[in-house]
């Protein structure tokens, strides 16, 4: 028996003939086998189809199998979708529900969406059936057009979504239609729609169906020399029409691939393929730039510097919600097919892509957050590392909860398991992370808080610029006061697990120095001290750089403090900072380090007392850390009096305190030689009254 024969025995065979329940199960055993293999042929997914709709009998348990054969060979044929959806009347709920799954996976394998698109309104019926909502919404996404968006539809929607939340019930599923909605007629949806991050990275719903299908169909591309001639897609010149689209082809292909072609061709997993061609005139571009609204079209703009730029200056919400669908069907797609430890180019591709939409748009995308929760929850920390990690910059500035529970509780622990290398990248990212908040994101919320009309020209702006967050500036303070605490608290994490690398000293400290310029270059109403621990590690350091680096960033504190007020300074605040500068100026230069010296504000770090140093044999540590005998410093001091002229016989460092002459020359050396900070970190705390020509 073959392939033929079992499926003409399934639909030959009459209702009531119960008795031959073993040659049923070997025919069904034989078309799965057959699927899994090859795939089905359109003919024969429409007479499977017919069968599982219950005309030739037929248990449910037998249907329910005979659904999870669908998989077609190549495309789908409309008329097995269209058939498909009439059936659903008359099937068990627990078949309604595989089948309706099925349509929703192998959609954008259909030949041609337009007779789908037509049945819409039948769509549309089914989501009353609560065991159908969360996919015929889903469904429903993939079909809406601005057309489609009514206000029936609308309000029956809004009613929903209200009994719902009366029973104390949140439908995902719901919320992203209704986002969908809004994008197309924000007039029509009056309540706050969330993002939908977390929804925009939604994987297939069966994920064991489309494994078959990716498997039958890589294997047809393989076998057929045809099917290989045809995925290489030479561009075909279009029809003459009277308004032409951008996008000149557009050709859906049974491949599950994504490669861009250096023609500018693009073909995203699992169906989307299609090529363009350049205008030729900046007007003609202008005036067809809105005909990009298929998904196929809409994902070139990733792959044209010049469909970016008109992207970036018309806000049109068609176009960016038809952008965030080809991004989540295409992640997602990734997502559900990543192997840790196996190089997946196509991925690499799209995320390299995606990092330079983001660098051209200069804002977040949100798609970025959905498929970051999702992909580090299987990552290895190694594939794809700086561009998984590029990415971050583009998260969104939301509530620190919010951010931790999606994205940064796994990349701490990732951080805590992986070498030096993924340690350095996460601190630069979070940094860039930081710089991008506090210089674009804030700056944007803060003049949507000052329009009156909350509106904001972004291009993604509907999905995290709406009225119930514009008013919560406060919100945003507190989230990059406790982003800074994440970054720092990691950054020592870092440098204490690999004793004070190099490469981490740098990001610690380009993260400090960022810290450090919030209130006076980025305008943000709030004073933030980096962590205590990267401060005084600088401090102890081997390294002059570090020393030198963080004396800047405390002379840029000590230029803000002076600029405000007695009541504008945080007393927390002025009271950690005072102990840090005195514990740097008995370091450097006062030679008073672990001596109990009367201070107006205790020390941080030289808290053992004197007495318990001399017992351990441990002499003369109160000069220990100062700019003559500091360990970072003395070859520094070697070098100094090599370079005079008249060096004692006998040098020693001691000697730079003790002759006035040899200190201010050891100064203007350190001027001299790019260790300014220390000499300026002096001047503006020890020596006030210092020598200006030093």
């Amino acid at each position: 028996m073959n392939i033929v024969d079992a499926v003409s025995f399934l639909t030959g065979r009459k209702a009531d003939s119960g008795q031959q329940e073993s040659l049923i199960n070997e025919a069904v055993l034989l078309i799965e086998e057959a699927s899994k293999r090859d795939g089905l042929d359109s003919t024969t997914l429409i007479t499977l189809i017919s069968y599982i709709a219950g005309k030739y009998g037929g248990s449910e348990q037998t249907r329910a199998r005979v659904i999870l054969c669908l998989v077609p060979r190549t495309l789908v044929p409309y008329l097995a979708v269209l058939r498909a959806l009439g059936c659903m009347g008359t099937l068990e709920r627990s078949l309604q529900q595989l089948l309706f799954k099925w349509i929703v996976d192998v959609y954008y394998l259909v030949e041609n969406h337009a007779p789908v698109h037509a049945v819409y309104n039948a769509v549309f019926l089914y989501i009353d059936y609560e065991h159908l909502r969360p996919v015929v919404c889903q469904f429903l996404c993939y079909l809406t057009r601005k057309s489609d968006v009514t206000k029936y539809r609308a309000q029956k929607l809004l009613q929903l979504h209200q009994q719902l939340l009366d029973a104390g019930v949140t439908d995902a599923a719901l919320l992203e239609l209704l986002s969908t909605y809004k994008l197309y007629c924000p007039h029509l949806i009056t309540i706050p729609v969330p993002s939908g991050c977390k929804i925009l990275c939604s994987q297939h719903l069966n994920a064991l169906l489309m494994e078959k299908i990716r498997h039958a169909q890589t294997t047809k591309a393989a076998d057929d020399p045809l099917e290989q001639q045809s995925s290489r897609h030479e561009d075909i010149a279009p029809p003459a029409t009277k308004c032409p689209r951008i996008m000149v082809h557009t050709t859906e292909v049974a491949c599950v691939h994504l490669t861009v072609e250096p023609v500018g061709l693009v073909h995203v997993s699992p169906v989307v393929m299609a090529t363009t061609t350049r205008p030729r005139s900046f007007e003609e571009l202008c005036a067809n730039v809105d005909r990009v609204a298929l998904l196929t079209q809409v994902g070139l703009v990733l792959e044209s510097d010049i469909l970016k730029h008109v992207l970036s200056i018309d806000v049109d919400p068609t176009v960016a919600v038809h952008l965030l669908r080809w991004l989540q069907l295409s992640l997602g797609y990734e997502v559900s097919r990543f192997n840790p430890g196996e190089p997946c180019h196509h991925l690499e591709h799209l995320l390299t892509c995606l990092v330079e939409l983001g660098e051209f748009l200069c804002e977040p995308i949100p798609i970025v957050e959905g498929f970051l929760e999702a992909f580090l929850k299987v990552w290895d920390g190694k594939t794809h590392q700086k561009a998984v990690l590029d990415l971050l910059p583009f998260l969104p500035l939301k509530r620190f909860e919010d951010l931790h529970s999606t994205v940064l509780a796994s990349i701490e622990q990732l951080f805590r398991k992986e070498g030096i290398e993924f340690k350095y990248n996460c601190l630069m990212s979070l940094v860039e992370l930081l710089r991008r908040m506090v210089t674009l994101e804030w700056n944007r919320r803060k003049r949507l808080c000052d329009d009156g009309n909350h509106r904001v020209s972004s291009v993604f702006s509907e999905y995290y610029y709406t009225e119930d967050i514009a008013d919560t500036q406060i919100d945003a303070v507190e989230s990059i006061k406790r982003l800074v605490s994440y970054a720092g608290r990691l950054a020592v994490l870092g440098l204490q697990d690999n004793n004070d690398c190099v490469l981490l000293q740098h990001a610690a400290l380009s993260l400090c120095e960022l810290v450090c310029g919030l209130r006076e270059e980025y305008k943000i109403p709030v004073l933030i001290l980096p962590p205590v621990p990267l401060v005084y590690g600088s401090l102890l350091s081997g390294s002059i750089v570090p020393l030198s680096r963080i004396c800047a960033c405390l002379i840029q504190y000590k230029e803000v403090l002076s600029k405000l007020s007695q009541s504008e300074r945080d007393h927390k605040f002025t009271v950690t900072f005072n102990s840090i500068v005195l514990d740097f100026c008995d370091a450097l230069w006062r030679n008073l380090a672990f001596t109990s010296s009367q201070r107006p504000c205790p020390s941080l770090l030289f808290t053992l007392p004197r007495e318990v140093l001399l017992s351990c044999g441990l002499v003369n540590t109160h000069e220990k850390l100062s700019i003559t005998h500091h360990p970072a410093l003395l070859g520094v001091v070697k070098r100094f009096f090599q370079t005079l002229e008249r060096c004692p016989p006998h040098p020693h460092p001691a000697m730079i305190f003790t002759q006035a002459h040899l200190r201010k020359a050891y100064l203007q050396y350190l001027l001299s030689h790019q260790m300014a900070s220390l000499v300026r970190f002096i001047r503006a705390f020890v020596l006030t009254r210092f020598n200006e020509s030093v």
